[in-house]
């Protein structure tokens, strides 16, 4: 009988993690681990974004004899990945949830991203189906995991004395340190063994699982594995059927193997439920780091384009610098500031490039561009508008997010672009309010700020439907022109943001940008022709 063991090495998702455990735990099992008879060992690094970590354990790996697959990271699928709060129940008014519903609707909201980003049950799966074609038996571990011999000798004996058996459930015990094999009080964790598949084993792990929510326990339930997986149910808005076991019942309990220590802090290893909080913490702030990397990718290679305005456009010529100091002043004691606050970061930079102020002047209204990016976020009135719905809120939205795309916060307008999806899902489930048609326009300006900076808002849709388009439409049959005080005008209205939904120009003659302007920024237009998608 011989057996080809993968284990499979992923990043490193502090606070469940250290961020060095990765390389740590890879170098104890190759200087530690003997040789297991009738094994060969192999690795999978599964999309490892760090180049330099997945080069590190490549080498590692290499140099000590073993082979090696890599599962790349897939930039274009993550790039299409959303937040999605879309299929949630309303929370209850007034009442605190309690921690595991918090968890798991925090959870739902990263789905799509921690998929993209950390498909363990997709990395479990090509291991089988690869070392089924060399092996009787193949082992999907996790990365920081390890045999004792006595241990390896008494797994291979229980399966030479079980042929009918086409899983092996391998106990799997926590260490608090690796040297001396220290081991943590078992009753300080829930034992999820690890699972081993003979060759011909028909069941698969369930790969629209994500990293943390049931994604191997759930193949312990359903192949009817004592434990208490059985308790651990999806929530009540996981919308996928459930896969159905081929072979539930043919499992063996055999051998024992350890869980290398995880590097977090005491607290973290040593409650399950803080670890399965950190476990999502980790994806969140994995995601937002990935984020941010890409949101700065993209601006640093469009430079400072999208903030120079064409020479002599005509809103150069209703704005001096004093005014523009003014209108800061003003909006940072007011804000969300004056309708036309989006304006004044094109015409700083576009009065640096032609020369009306100098650098020293340029900083100073940078500076005052960041204390009002502040004020929005930090001070009661500033929060107060975000909070707000329809128009309100929206706008407020795309002020700050394009404030932190000027001031090359990247971080925060990655944030803010990404959790501009949150705020869509809720304005779909409201009945559209007063100033429904403005909403719609800086909704679509919103989205063309999102696609200069990488991110298509226009292609989210939610479990529901919800988009961009569906408000819209929404909208639409709220404000039929018949049922308006002014049918003609809300009908040029709609016009235009038809055409604005296809990507069309404004022109500045159109009849609907009057019905528009109350709600919406000034010079708007000129936002539509600086923010190309």
């Amino acid at each position: 009988m011989n057996v080809v063991l993968y284990r499979i090495l992923g990043n490193p998702l502090p606070p469940r993690h250290d961020s060095r455990n990765t390389l740590e735990n890879l170098r104890f099992v190759l200087d530690n681990e003997e040789d297991l008879p009738g094994c060969e060992k192999r690795w999978i690094l599964n999309g490892i974004v760090d180049d330099a970590l997945s080069r590190a354990c490549r080498q590692l790996i290499e140099q000590a004899g073993h082979a090696c697959m890599i599962i790349p990271f897939d930039w274009e699928t993550y790039r299409r990945s959303f937040l999605d709060g879309s299929g949630l129940p309303p929370l209850p008014a007034g009442q605190a949830l309690p921690p595991m519903q918090a968890r798991l609707r925090h959870e739902w909201i990263y789905r799509h991203k921690s998929l993209a980003a950390i498909n363990l049950n997709r990395a479990r799966n090509a291991a089988i189906d690869a070392g089924r074609r060399d092996a009787d038996w193949v082992l999907p571990l996790d990365g920081g995991t390890f045999f004792k011999s006595d241990d390896w000798q008494e797994f291979t004996e229980a399966l030479r004395q079980a042929p009918d058996a086409c899983y092996a459930l391998i106990p799997m015990y926590r260490l608090d340190a690796n040297e001396g094999f220290r081991e943590m009080d078992a009753s300080q964790y829930m034992q999820e063994p690890q699972i081993a598949f003979r060759r011909d084993a028909p069941d698969r792990f369930d790969e629209r699982l994500r990293y943390g929510h049931r994604d191997k326990s759930e193949l312990l339930a359903r192949l009817q594995a004592p434990g208490p997986w059985h308790n651990w149910t999806a929530a009540a808005w996981e919308n996928e059927t459930p896969l159905t076991a081929v072979a539930p019942g043919r499992f063996i309990e055999a051998g024992r193997l350890y869980r290398l220590q995880s590097g977090a802090e005491t607290e973290v290893e040593t409650k399950e439920s803080v670890r399965h909080q950190a476990r999502f913490r980790g994806v969140a702030d994995f995601t937002a780091a990935i984020d941010a990397d890409l949101l700065e990718r993209r601006m640093a290679e469009l430079g400072r384009t999208p903030w120079i305005l064409p020479a002599a456009h005509p809103a150069l010529l209703h704005t001096t610098p004093a005014a523009l100091e003014a209108r800061l002043a003003h909006a940072i004691m007011n804000p969300p500031g004056t309708e036309d606050t989006l304006l004044l970061p094109l015409l700083a930079e576009t009065w640096l490039a032609d020369g009306t102020v100098s650098q020293t002047h340029y900083d100073r209204i940078k500076e005052r561009l960041g204390a009002l990016l502040t004020a929005l976020e930090e001070t009661p009135a500033g929060q107060a508008a975000n909070r707000g719905g329809g128009v309100t809120g929206t706008r407020t939205h795309l002020l700050k997010t394009a404030l932190a795309l000027f001031l090359r916060r990247d971080a925060d307008a990655a944030r803010l672009l990404h959790n501009a999806t949150l705020r869509l899902v809720l304005q779909c489930a409201a009945p559209p309010a007063a100033g429904a048609p403005q909403n719609i326009a800086v909704w679509l300006l919103l989205a063309r700020l999102g696609a200069m900076a990488g991110i298509d808002l226009a292609a989210y849709r939610g479990v529901n439907g919800e988009s961009i388009d569906a408000l819209a439409e929404n909208a639409r049959v709220a404000f039929r022109p018949a049922g308006s005080p002014s049918p003609h005008a809300i009908e040029s209205a709609w016009a235009l943001l038809d055409g604005m939904r296809r990507g069309n120009g404004i022109p500045p003659e159109h009849p609907g940008i009057a019905a528009l302007a109350g709600g919406m920024p000034a010079h708007w237009p000129v936002f539509w022709e600086q923010w190309p998608s």
